[in-house]
């Protein structure tokens, strides 16, 4: 019977929360988004490498709640202000990854542990994190700063994971019967690391090829469909399907990585929803309609100059 209750007081606890003014709840939210930070800084400051490993799963529990906890206040904010706010997380990331890789830069001549620990720690961090620093919202309007610094950080993660392996071994290995094998895995590792990016700035450009493309057959497919008769309106609908098929399946491919939980995506799927309801609307009408034509061509615009500079169609 007491399990029950306590299962039961535990289930009242968002209720009792979301109770709260969305001052209260930003204050919290404040308070956590403020604890993670502080707990890196210290296990690095301490030294301790237990500390180090230990608080990153601490640090991820703190943070979870803390876009739940913004939401009732950012709902108050203007559209501009919410564009802005919602872009501090991608901030704060960088900003976050940019300092633990100087930290591990400076420490290395003094514990090359500790280094490889830092820099392993980053490549932790993209590969569990990096699909949640990318706003969600505003999605078409934040398309291009998206697909430029996909492959740039998806390639300073994948150095940082690394160039840590490489220093975890010399920290653990010294031997120096081991350095010829310590030389190959660097000779490996390092080619291995060039191949891997160059293949992801690949990618980035044939995704963007591929998207300008097919985002500008769509725009002619719906251009086409406006000025079909009565009679080739359905074989112009369908074509206009046929190009949305196409369209949608790049927008729900990953920009950096093929693999969907750790990539960034190209739009967010509500936005890909909305995308296709705003463009069904269009195609599946009995007669032309301007107005909405108008507006289902203005994002497929956007999106198609968001690639712009960055067409490769040998990529």
């Amino acid at each position: 019977m007491l399990n029950v209750r306590e299962r039961l007081r535990a289930l009242q606890i968002p209720t009792r929360i979301r109770g709260l003014t969305e001052n209260q709840q930003f204050a919290i939210a404040s308070g956590l988004g403020f604890a993670v930070p502080m707990l890196l800084f210290a296990a690095i400051a301490t030294g301790s490498r237990t500390w180090l490993m230990v608080q990153f799963p601490v640090s991820v529990a703190l943070a979870l709640p803390v876009l739940w906890l913004l939401r009732p206040w950012y709902e108050t904010l203007p559209k501009e202000s919410q564009r802005r706010f919602t872009a501090a997380p991608l901030g704060y990331y960088l900003i976050l990854v940019t300092l633990f890789a100087w930290l591990a830069l400076v420490s290395t001549p003094d514990d090359r542990g500790r280094a490889a620990g830092l820099l392993l720690l980053v490549w932790c961090l993209q590969f569990v994190y990096g699909t949640g620093i990318e706003p969600s919202s505003f999605a078409v309007e934040r398309l291009r700063g998206r697909l430029g610094r996909a492959a740039p950080v998806r390639a300073l993660a994948l150095w940082c994971g690394l160039i840590g392996v490489l220093w975890f071994m010399q920290y653990t290995q010294d031997d120096p019967r081991f350095q010829p094998v310590l030389l190959g895995a660097t000779l490996t590792l390092g080619a291995a690391g060039a191949a891997v990016t160059l293949k992801v700035f690949a990618r980035v450009r044939r995704i963007c090829t591929t998207l300008h493309l097919r985002t500008t057959d769509m725009i002619r497919s719906l251009e086409e469909l406006g000025r079909a008769s009565d009679t080739d309106r359905q074989d112009k609908q369908a074509t206009a399907r046929r190009a949305w098929d196409a369209l949608e399946a790049t927008l729900l491919t990953r920009v950096d990585t093929g693999f969907h939980l750790a990539g960034s995506f190209v739009l967010p799927t509500e936005s890909i929803a909305e995308l296709e309801r705003t463009l069904m609307t269009v195609i599946d009408a009995p007669h032309h309609d301007e107005t909405k034509q108008l507006l289902a061509v203005a994002d497929l615009q956007a999106i198609r100059a968001a690639c712009q500079g960055r067409i490769d169609v040998l990529a």
